[in-house]
């Protein structure tokens, strides 16, 4: 079984929810907001402009797809903008290199002991541009990340049952959500350990997946001998989940429950 059982989840602050519909382009005080989101955190975007801006004055590009990047265009003064960013560390970090910090805006609380301790994030260096990358809306926080190509990378967050993927377009300050599970390169492919699907009659399924950048599923590799696994035809599998399987090529496919 493939159950996430982790000591800490998200303290909730959050001023203000709501729902965006549509794409929203919104020019305030010299600050860009790229937006498209379920359930903005209005109170940590609000504190970390404030935190960013505080070390440079050029506009800070807020996209949210699940994951909050807030991006800058710094140029030459990028290693004056991270001394004043004060991350933990002082990293000096240099093309395509990233570190994950202790958030000085967003915390997790222990259950059991209740003692707060801060939300990890993710800062990324692409050429001349800063990413703060943030799980706001997550359990736990930003857990990983992978440069995966020039200025691609994926950032992946952590929820109580999964962990959720986002690539990260450094050039563009650009993300998109991936797909949940642990994924990990081998021999350049990538594969999703422990992605996370539901029947439609309820009930989650966790499987180990090849997937593309698209996030495709494009075979299913999860081995039929553990503890806690069916295996059934990929056909089957595909009506009863609402997993796409079509790129699949194998018939039996196998699935954690």
């Amino acid at each position: 079984m493939n159950h996430k059982h982790e000591a800490h989840y998200r303290k909730d602050i959050v001023i203000s929810h709501w729902h965006l519909i549509v794409m929203l382009w919104v020019v305030v005080s010299g600050i860009v907001f790229s937006v498209h989101a379920h359930a903005l955190n209005a109170d940590s975007i609000s504190q970390h402009v404030s935190w960013i801006k505080n070390c440079s004055q050029n506009p800070v590009f807020i996209v949210d797809e699940g994951l909050i990047v807030y991006v800058i265009d710094v140029g030459a003064e990028s290693g004056d903008v991270i001394d004043c960013l004060d991350i933990q560390g002082n990293p000096d970090l240099g093309d395509g290199a990233f570190v994950i910090f202790p958030s000085p805006i967003d915390i997790v609380i222990n259950p059991e002991t209740y003692k707060e301790s801060p939300m990890p994030e993710a800062l990324i260096r692409s050429g001349n541009m800063l990413l703060v990358a943030a799980g706001t809306e997550s359990d736990h926080g930003v857990m990983e990340v992978q440069r995966i190509s020039g200025d691609t990378f994926i950032v992946k967050t952590s929820y109580w049952t999964h962990d959720r993927n986002y690539l990260v377009f450094g050039s563009t300050g650009s993300s998109r959500f991936l797909a949940n599970g642990n994924i990990k390169t081998v021999n350049g492919k990538l594969i999703a350990y422990g992605m996370k699907s539901y029947f439609k009659e309820g009930g989650a399924i966790w499987l180990d997946a090849l997937i593309d950048l698209d996030g495709n599923v494009l075979d299913i590799v999860t081995p039929d001998k553990r503890n806690f696994v069916n295996c059934m035809s990929r056909d089957e599998l595909s009506q009863k989940t609402f997993l796409d399987l079509s790129r699949v090529k194998r018939h039996r496919v196998c699935y954690e429950y």
